[in-house]
C-alpha cells in the first residue's frame, strides 16, 4: 500500500514537472522549431533560385556556343569568345576555365573540370564539347540536342513554379484575408447580438 502511494506521488510529480517544462519551454521550443524551419526553407529557396539561374544562363551559353561553332570557330576560340561576353552565374565559371587553359591545362581537362561545376548542370554543354575534342564527333547536332534539353528543363521549372503559386497564396489567404473577413462580418453580428441580449426587454 505504501509502495502504491509512493508510486502515485512520483507520477504526480512527474506530470507536474512535465507540464511545467511544456509551459515554460513550449514557446522556446516553438521559436526554435520555427527558426529551423525558416532557415531550412531559406536555404532550399536559395538553392532552387541558384539552380534556376544556372539553367537560364546555360540555355544562353548553349546558344552562343552553337552560334560560334556554326560560324567556323573551334571549341577553344568559341569558349574564349563566350567567356568574354557571358554574364551571370556561368560567365565567371567560363572565364575561370579560360584562365586554366592559359595557365597550361589541356582543353579536355578543363572541360572535365567545367562539367563538375554547379552541381554538374553544365554537363549538357560540356558533353558535346568533350566528345568533339576527343573523338571528332560532329558538334552542331549535339549542341542542338543540348539546347532542346535545356529548353525542356526551363519549361518544367516554369510549370513547377506555376503549380506552387496556389500553395503560396494560401498563407496570405489564411493569415490576412480570412481574419479580415471575420472581423468585417462575424464580429459586428456578434457585437449586435450581445447588445440585444444585454438590452432589458
Amino acid at each position: 500500500m505504501q509502495l502504491l502511494r509512493t508510486a502515485s506521488v512520483v507520477r504526480t510529480i512527474l506530470v507536474v514537472v512535465a507540464v511545467a517544462i511544456a509551459f515554460v519551454g513550449g514557446p522556446v521550443l516553438l521559436l526554435a522549431l520555427g527558426g529551423c524551419a525558416v532557415t531550412w526553407h531559406w536555404k532550399k529557396r536559395s538553392s532552387q533560385n541558384r539552380d534556376q539561374s544556372v539553367i537560364g544562363d546555360l540555355a544562353e551559353a548553349v546558344d552562343l556556343f552553337l552560334l560560334g561553332t556554326s560560324a567556323g570557330l573551334t571549341v577553344w576560340l568559341t569558349l574564349e569568345e563566350v567567356a568574354k561576353h557571358m554574364q551571370g552565374t556561368i560567365g565567371g565559371t567560363l572565364r575561370e576555365a579560360v584562365r586554366r587553359v592559359n595557365l597550361g591545362a589541356s582543353l579536355v581537362e578543363t572541360l572535365d573540370w567545367l562539367s563538375s561545376q554547379h552541381n554538374g548542370q553544365l554537363r549538357l554543354l560540356t558533353r558535346p564539347l568533350i566528345e568533339a575534342e576527343r573523338y571528332g564527333v560532329a558538334l552542331e547536332p549535339s549542341l542542338l540536342l543540348a539546347r532542346e534539353e535545356t529548353r525542356q528543363i526551363r519549361r518544367r521549372q516554369a510549370e513547377m513554379a506555376a503549380r506552387r503559386v496556389p500553395v503560396k497564396l494560401m498563407f496570405p489567404l489564411v493569415l490576412c484575408i480570412l481574419p479580415a473577413f471575420g472581423l468585417l462580418t462575424v464580429v459586428p453580428q456578434l457585437v449586435s447580438t450581445l447588445n440585444l441580449l444585454r438590452t432589458p426587454s
